[in-house]
């Protein structure tokens, strides 16, 4: 019953989008390719990609790192909580090497990340260093459109934990 409201609320939240107001974002990206979903159902998808990898080498306790190579950028609607934390290193090493930092002096473009609930589930998702001055403005509590993708997940002590960073947001 959650899932149909909020898929409903959120096919809602997209069509009302253009009166709302602005998109918190990086300049020319494409907006309209993002799929509207929820964060569990994106991950329920994106699991299952994973579940035919490890059929056939099943996983180890070890840490492991899955990259994901299909773009599934998507929209989602979540409750901003207002707490931030730094990346952890697994995190970090996943990010810095899906955009090509690993071996660069570079700086990620991704440090923070922050606490949103979807339902009673909470996400840490890595936020982009530009949209951090725009999301801490944003009171807690608030429901937003988040524009993210999927990037990888790790596999530690048996739990699968996915790397889904913020592209951008839209308050509704």
């Amino acid at each position: 019953m959650w899932d149909a409201l909020k898929t409903s609320c959120l096919v809602g939240a997209v069509i009302m989008l253009g009166a709302v107001g602005s998109v918190h974002a990086q300049a020319d990206a494409d907006w309209d390719r993002y799929k509207a979903t929820t964060m569990r159902e994106l991950r329920a998808e994106s699991s299952l990609a994973i579940s035919d990898i490890d059929a056939k080498a099943p996983p180890s306790r070890k840490k492991t790192f899955y990259v994901s190579f299909k773009e599934r950028p998507s929209k989602v609607l979540l409750k901003f909580s207002g707490h931030f934390r730094p990346i952890d290193s697994d995190r970090m090493i996943v990010i810095r090497n899906r955009l090509n930092l690993a071996s660069a002096k570079g700086r990620s473009p991704y440090n923070l990340e922050a606490a949103f609930k979807e339902g009673n589930t909470t996400y840490w998702i890595p936020i982009q260093d530009v949209l951090l001055d725009d999301l801490r403005q944003i009171r807690p509590g608030t429901v937003l459109l988040c524009f993210v993708k999927p990037i990888a997940a790790i596999r530690r002590a048996g739990v699968l934990e996915w790397v889904v960073p913020m592209m951008a947001f839209a308050e509704l």
